[in-house]
């Protein structure tokens, strides 16, 4: 559970940082080098993030697995439907924008429609953090 917990924290970080930070800088991007700078962009952010995202929903299948008591199997199910939401909008959605931005540019549409659907991932990761956060808290010892 705590490393869940801490896996959701941060993605949930590095997704609102993309979400209010870097996607928007894209636009700000100049239309001449915009495919060096894309290409930067994807083969750094790779890194970053496809092995976590891995271990992410390993850790979210192996949560699902443990035997009830700890939490529900409707939590369980929930943190783990979280992730597979973010997997879809990742390689259905996000990857597409970018693999558009890499083959035909800079295009302010395409941008905007980037950081539009990556809201759904930022909420999503925000609600498991939070969803997480309220059974970790719920654990630790209390004062006395």
């Amino acid at each position: 559970m705590l490393l869940n917990w801490l896996w959701a924290g941060f993605f949930t970080g590095l997704i609102w940082y993309v979400q209010v930070v870097h996607y928007p800088i894209f636009s700000l991007a100049n239309t001449e080098n915009f495919a060096s700078f894309h290409q930067f962009h994807t083969s750094r952010t790779g890194w970053v993030v496809a092995v976590p995202m891995l271990l992410e929903l390993g850790l979210a299948i192996l949560l699902l697995l443990t035997p009830e008591g700890y939490v529900s199997f409707a939590f369980k199910f929930t943190s783990l439907s979280l992730v597979v939401m973010i997997w879809i909008n990742t390689f259905f959605l996000a990857i597409p924008l970018h693999e558009k931005l890499e083959t035909q540019g800079f295009n302010s549409d395409t941008i905007a429609q980037l950081i539009r659907i990556n809201w759904w991932r930022t909420v999503a990761w925000t609600l498991k953090l939070i969803l997480l956060s309220g059974v970790v808290f719920s654990k630790l010892p209390k004062g006395s």
